[in-house]
């Protein structure tokens, strides 16, 4: 039976759901690792949430991206987790994982870095990651009586100071989803993303999705098919304004949302993709 080692420096938000997801089924075929991180987000019961045969490792080294990146010890601890669990696979999930996995490891030929399945901070508006049209931004311009529900929290929550804006702070993922479900238009306006499982999550409970014009966002968005990519803050006004007169075919677009997330991103097809790799 092969050995997948997973490192995971972020084990929060949209890698830590993705991780859950795969193991379920990787533990079927295969011995499965986790090295993982702490960070706030982490939940204090996130072992539980484990299949019992997944092996989860505490790394005692990471300590947040920039954190981890700098750490020797990181480095260190990378290796010699290596050369004892001798896994035929390691995969690498995140940035600061995949630049200390290839350094600590480059000369292996069993890394699969996977940049792709990380959403960083995901939920959160700080000035590394949330364009400031994170609350109510031009959208507000679109019309001031919606309300407007914002997940997460961060620095810039000040900036929100519309009457009509909640901010919820952080929320479980069953809590996220709950309060997803009762939304009509989700809005996504990440500066970076990897693949957002919260995008992927709104699509497939058929919401009408708007998102910024970065990497992850339009590799799975299609304007006016299923979803819309907004370019400038006007952009999602402008979009908001078609909406609310009318002028947009929403169930279509949300139909479509659904079906691509179910069609192409489900577990299941990205455990039958990564097999794929893995025995290649």
């Amino acid at each position: 039976m092969k050995r997948i080692l997973h490192v995971a420096e972020p084990f929060a938000s949209g890698v830590l759901s993705f991780l859950r997801d795969i193991t379920q089924r990787q533990v079927e075929e295969y011995e499965v690792y986790i090295l993982y991180g702490v960070r706030l987000l982490t939940p204090p019961d996130v072992e539980s949430l484990f299949d019992k045969r997944v092996r989860l490792i505490k790394s005692r080294c990471f300590r947040g991206a920039l954190g981890t990146v700098l750490n020797p010890l990181a480095y260190g601890e990378v290796r010699k987790w290596f050369k004892q669990i001798e896994p035929d696979i390691v995969h690498l999930h995140s940035s600061a994982s995949g630049f200390v996995g290839r350094w600590a490891l480059r000369q292996d030929e069993s890394i699969l870095h996977a940049p792709w399945i990380f959403v960083p901070d995901a939920g959160c508006f700080g000035d590394e990651k949330a364009a400031v049209l994170a609350g109510g931004m031009a959208v507000s311009q679109a019309s001031r009586h919606d309300h407007r529900l914002r997940q997460g929290g961060g620095e810039l929550e000040k900036e929100l100071t519309a009457p009509n804006i909640k901010v919820t702070g952080w929320l479980t993922r069953e809590e996220a989803l709950s309060v997803s479900r009762e939304a009509d238009l989700f809005l996504l306006p990440s500066l970076w993303e990897g693949l957002p499982i919260s995008l992927l999550e709104a699509m497939y409970l058929k919401k009408v999705c708007l998102v910024s014009d970065v990497i992850g966002n339009r590799d799975v968005i299609h304007t006016g098919v299923n979803g819309f990519i907004c370019e400038q803050d006007e952009d999602c006004a402008q979009v908001i304004r078609g909406i609310k007169d009318g002028k947009m075919d929403l169930q279509t677009i949300k139909e479509n949302a659904h079906e691509d997330v179910a069609r192409n991103y489900n577990a299941e097809r990205i455990a039958e993709r990564y097999d794929e790799v893995y025995n290649q």
